[in-house]
């Protein structure tokens, strides 16, 4: 009887303790959202939602989940993000971090008064982990992972392009009260491969770093550009040459630090500077950098790879990129000014919204 006893102790204390430490798991799950609201003056809204307890571990899932931020650019724009379903799990493997399950598809846009979409993604499950404590103030930082990954431009100067991604990591970092000195969105990306509605061939080892710099406050020309009527909140500059002339000394709206990969064996680097008017021109500074460019053509050309009219735009950009370089034997770094959202490298022109290199891709 009195071992009996003794275990039914031992089993009602495990149960207790576990009972603890589930529901301890259970306040502090909910009380993030208040802290998270409060940190970054987001807040969480949902269709409806539900918890579950395992051993260890606490998921609630949130349907129909939208996260709405202040953007900055204007007291009624609102910057939006819209997900299907997201699982949050907060696990004694994972104690520094809630894991969240991203299912069904997003949306990002503005909300003013209703949901105005810029872009969609869609595919299998999203992962991310969110750290439980940020460094500074008003900053989330994200890692991120995929197998697969569809976003496509609703709005804006990309409308009606998109990309698929394939075995996707990275981060990203939102900071709505960001200083002069640091940046408002941040995002370093990496892809096994890449492919664009507006690129013909899959771009291989393809990666991303960029950052709009500064506080929101100082993007008044971007936001124009995507579309948000927001009230003056910065001085407007002419679009065009006097533009760059009288803001090229200041913060730009875009950092490139670089859009790369590999296509068709070319390791092709571009970085930038970007200024946005009011008027939406995007005007800058770039450059574009190719390590391995000749070799990659003499065997193109040596393999009979190019159509006759392939051959003979090749080498016209070869010509043009000769005549800019002073080692064409070595990697090329290239510089390429950025002007009415256009830049030129010998009969190819980039633009924001497509690539216009006649029959090359």
């Amino acid at each position: 009887m009195q071992k009996s006893a003794k275990w039914a102790l031992c089993l009602g204390g495990i149960v207790a303790v576990y009972t603890s430490l589930n529901l301890g798991a259970w306040w502090y799950l909910h009380s993030l959202q208040g802290r998270f609201q409060q940190q970054t003056g987001c807040t969480l809204g949902v269709a409806r939602s539900h918890t579950s307890v395992g051993v260890g571990a606490l998921q609630r899932v949130l349907d129909g989940a939208q996260v709405r931020c202040s953007s900055g650019a204007a007291s009624h724009a609102r910057l939006v993000v819209y997900s299907h379903s997201v699982r949050l799990e907060l696990a004694l493997w994972h104690p520094f971090s809630v894991k969240l399950t991203v299912l069904g598809g997003q949306k990002i846009g503005w909300a003013e008064p209703t949901p105005v979409w810029l872009a969609q993604s869609d595919g299998p499950a999203l992962y991310l982990s969110v750290p439980l404590w940020q460094r500074g103030s008003g900053g989330y930082g994200a890692p991120f992972k995929a197998d697969f990954l569809h976003v496509a431009f609703l709005q804006g100067p990309l409308a009606g392009q998109g990309v698929v991604l394939q075995q996707v990591q990275g981060k990203a970092v939102w900071n709505s009260q960001a200083s002069a000195q640091e940046s408002l969105f941040g995002l370093v990306l990496s892809a096994q491969q890449a492919a664009f509605t507006f690129w013909k061939d899959p771009v291989a080892h393809f990666n991303v770093a960029a950052a709009l710099p500064g506080p929101a406050t100082g993007h008044t020309g971007l936001w124009r550009g995507l579309g948000i009527e927001a009230q003056p909140v910065a001085p407007q500059f002419p679009s065009g040459q006097t533009a760059m002339r009288e803001r090229s000394s200041g913060v730009p709206d875009i950092v490139v630090q670089t859009i790369g990969g590999t296509w068709r064996g070319l390791s092709v680097g571009w970085s930038g500077r970007l200024w946005v008017a009011a008027t939406a021109d995007v005007q800058g500074e770039s450059w574009l950098t190719l390590p391995n460019w000749r070799s990659v053509m003499a065997t193109v050309q040596a393999q009979n790879l190019l159509t006759p009219y392939q051959r003979t735009v090749l080498q016209q950009v070869q010509q043009a990129v000769e005549q800019q370089h002073t080692f064409p034997d070595g990697p090329l770094t290239l510089a390429l000014p950025v002007r009415n959202g256009q830049v030129s490298l010998g009969p190819c022109r980039l633009s924001v919204t497509r690539l216009s290199c006649p029959d090359l891709l």
